[in-house]
């Protein structure tokens, strides 16, 4: 809600500054306790400054009702700090839904700078015209005065930033690109944001005000009381109740057999419920009533008289239930079942002197808690994944415009490639009754998709080896928001996707990939939103996952494929048939995805990447082009940075020493964040605390100096620093430890051959292989016995 009316807030000319809530702290009135009161936000405008407190609708009634007195004491401090603070609360309700999303497409253009000749053609046409003017037709006359015609996205761009920023008004109710624009107040004035309902107002009138979709919409708890009246008249219960009302409502009328099944007949009932609803008539004093006058009595506990719970039962039913039966696994009051709960009930209502309830009593009272959210309940007792099989799968999202929001995921191939000349880390099979053996030859690499939501165009789908970090995930956002195509034509594509430019939004999962301290930071750089797919909403991102599916399901034909299951793969052998290596494979994916952009999707009548291509050439783009400076991010900084405490003798990072003369004026232990490119890393940049930013140059070891100007990888530069370790170590385990060499001077020096060892031979020579040294029962008597450097150390 905050975003939202932050969002209104910024095109309403009447605001002069936007200011975060600051907390309050006062103290209750009904114990003393210190409470926080924050609002979310403080908007100046020329008749003083608006508290506004976002807030849900029954908050406007707790106002009036329970929350009277802390209001009123939050309405003096604001009365007492300045005279012109009003306190607002604000509801969802009160955010008219069109306003919120046509402003939040054009708030992300914003910031965008115009293109001079757009900008003062618009301005002239539409002070021309002194009226509204179609956005299409505004359009299609620029590119017909336009010298130059400009892209579709530069278009889209300059008349959005101007929607934005307030130098254009746009129809209400209509949302790009079908609306009209006009310039302000000619005829279309600038949408004003609402403020809410003034709390000292709702105070006065002492009434909260009726709710713009009817009555109260919160229902009551479960367990408690009964449905709300428009609830009860849905069920079949009351169309039941309603019908017996109209053939007998009063219950001084003798009520036969022969009327009763009459009755019953008419209305699909049994006899027995026409019986039941004479003694609810009786105990709700008809004759005289009205049906709604008797629908509190329908709705009560119990359907007989004679087994309806007490409320004092039924509260402890209801909080046994809460605290023991709708617990997660694991927890140590979880009851086991229903007999324990009952059980539990039995004993509560036996201390308190209460008529304990029958087994199937409390089940009953149970269910009804159960079916007013069966979601909730399940994901209480069982946990998220049941509780996400229970979801609704339905709705839809108004994503129109190409470029509007991007999905991005990643999965493993299922199939097995050949590493051919590229240097991978080996997996490592681990299983309790084997040793860790290294896996040679064939390994299963993973898929980077980008896709857009409004089309279901693949934006991008590259294949990286290894596991999926920071680093990859923001080379292929790079290549598609820059439009690179350089490897798509080397693999054989022919149609690329249109555009390039920067998404309003992306859609992307909570995994270590994605949120972290490298993406997160580039993506608010840039003025990308994120839309998180949390694990309880996995049907949140269907589109990125039935499209991995359908790219998956096309590996399966190659040799070396894994299939999805075991059940499907059999007995085939998936990495002995690895075939493919990595170009072959990546030439047939890239065109197994030009294949899919060229054909329609779901219920339309032309292929994706034509319907992407009408929707730039109607104006329904949402990609922002790329200016001057977006491209120097892109190209330059759009790298992965962590952050680096500074040494005395530079920055350490990746096993290697970085130094500048940059770094003399930063004091020592600073942190800074170093940027690295992994295709070279060789330098990186450092960012102090302030921006700036300092290029620092990697110390090489002296076996790579025969690498002059080439690039030194990130992947190739660990592979290196492995063989290092890998020969330091067996290095050490060649020679002796030092406790071995004091052994073996002891040794020597008592049996009188300290001195008799033979020196190494010079280098230059030829080594002679050394002879074996005889067995200590064969060697002959009087010659001494040369121990080798590897002996092992004696026990004792």
């Amino acid at each position: 809600m905050a975003q939202d009316l932050l969002v209104l807030v910024d095109a309403d000319p009447r605001v002069r500054a936007v200011r975060p809530g600051e907390p309050v702290t006062f103290h209750r009135p009904s114990d003393g306790e210190p409470q926080t009161f924050t609002p979310d936000l403080e908007v100046e405008y020329d008749d003083g400054v608006h508290i506004i407190a976002c807030r849900p609708w029954e908050a406007l009634d707790r106002a009036v009702t329970q929350d009277e007195l802390i209001w009123k004491i939050l309405l003096e401090h604001y009365r007492n700090e300045l005279v012109l603070h009003k306190l607002y609360i604000l509801t969802p309700e009160d955010l008219p839904a069109m306003r919120v999303q046509q402003a939040r497409h054009f708030a992300g253009f914003h910031g965008q700078p115009p293109h001079p000749e757009i900008h003062r053609a618009t301005l002239a046409f539409l002070g021309a015209r002194r009226g509204a003017v179609p956005l299409p037709e505004l359009r299609r006359h620029l590119q017909e005065i336009l010298i130059r015609p400009p892209d579709p996205e530069q278009i889209s761009g300059t008349l959005y930033g101007m929607l934005g920023r307030g130098e254009l008004a746009a129809e209400p109710g209509v949302l790009a690109p079908n609306c009209a624009v006009s310039r302000p107040s000619h005829p279309l004035p600038l949408p004003i944001a609402p403020l809410g309902h003034h709390v000292g107002e709702l105070l006065i009138r002492r009434e909260s005000p009726a709710h713009p979709k009817g009555s109260a919409r919160a229902s009551s708890p479960p367990g408690r009381d009964g449905p709300a009246e428009e609830s009860f008249l849905k069920t079949r219960q009351g169309q039941t109740s309603q019908a017996i009302f109209v053939r007998y409502s009063d219950p001084t009328v003798p009520l036969t057999h022969d009327l009763a099944e009459q009755i019953a007949r008419e209305v699909g009932c049994t006899a027995r419920t026409v019986y039941r609803f004479r003694e609810k008539l009786r105990s709700a004093g008809a004759p005289g009533l009205a049906f709604p006058d008797l629908i509190p009595f329908l709705t009560s506990r119990g359907k007989r008289g004679a087994r309806q719970l007490t409320p004092e039962v039924s509260d402890i039913i209801t909080d046994l239930t809460r605290t023991l039966y709708l617990q997660s696994i694991g927890h140590p009051s979880r009851s086991r079942g229903p007999g324990d709960l009952a059980g539990a009930v039995r004993k509560a209502c036996t201390a308190q002197g209460l008529e304990p309830p029958s087994r199937s009593s409390v089940m009953r009272q149970v269910q009804k808690m159960i079916d007013h959210d069966p979601v909730q309940a399940t994901r209480l007792r069982e946990g998220t994944e049941a509780a996400d099989r229970l979801r609704l799968r339905m709705g839809s999202r108004s994503i129109t415009l190409y470029g509007q929001e991007w999905g991005m995921d990643c999965t493993p191939i299922n199939v097995f490639l050949l590493q051919g000349q590229m240097v991978i880390e080996p997996r490592r099979a681990r299983h309790r009754s084997k040793p860790s053996t290294v896996l040679p030859g064939a390994i299963r690499a993973r898929i980077i998709l980008i896709t857009d939501v409004a089309t279901g165009l693949i934006i991008r789908a590259e294949i990286v080896y290894g596991h999926v970090d920071a680093a990859a995930v923001l080379s292929v956002l790079r290549k598609a928001m820059l439009g690179e195509v350089e490897d798509l034509r080397r693999a054989g594509v022919k149609a690329f996707p249109p555009g390039r430019g920067l998404p309003l939004v992306i859609r992307m999962d909570s995994g270590r990939e994605f949120k972290n301290l490298h993406v997160e930071p580039v993506l608010r750089s840039l003025g990308i939103g994120t839309n998180r797919r949390h694990r309880g909403l996995k049907h949140h991102g269907g589109l990125e996952e039935r499209t991995l599916g359908t790219l998956t399901h096309t590996h399966h034909l190659l040799p070396g494929t894994t299939m999805h299951t075991i059940a499907a793969r059999g007995d085939y052998k998936a990495k002995d048939g690895a075939t493919l290596d990595y170009a072959q494979f990546e030439a047939y994916h890239q065109r197994i995805v030009e294949r899919y952009n060229n054909l329609p999707g779901p219920l339309a009548l032309e292929s994706r990447l034509a319907h992407a291509q009408s929707l730039i050439e109607q104006g329904a783009v949402a990609l922002r082009p790329l200016t001057e400076s977006h491209l120097e991010y892109l190209l330059t900084r759009m790298r992965p940075r962590r952050p680096k405490t500074v040494q005395r003798d530079g920055i350490f990072m990746h096993g290697l020493r970085y130094t500048a003369d940059a770094l003399t004026s930063i004091a020592i232990r600073t942190t800074v964040d170093v940027a690295y490119a992994p295709e070279d890393i060789r330098t990186a940049t450092a960012f102090t605390p302030h921006g700036v930013g300092i290029e620092v140059v990697a110390r090489l070891p002296g076996s790579l100096e025969a690498l002059g100007d080439q690039p030194l990888p990130l992947r190739v530069w660990e592979e290196i620093r492995r063989q290092i370790r890998s020969v330091k170590q067996q290095a050490w385990d060649e020679q002796p430890m030092p406790y071995q060499i004091a052994e073996n001077v002891l040794d020597e020096d008592r049996r009188g051959t300290l001195g008799t060892r033979k020196p190494r031979p010079a280098p230059a020579a030829q080594p002679t292989p050394t002879p074996p040294v005889p067995a200590p029962d064969s060697t002959p008597s009087g010659t001494p016995v040369v121990l080798g450097t590897n002996r092992t150390p004696r026990r004792d």
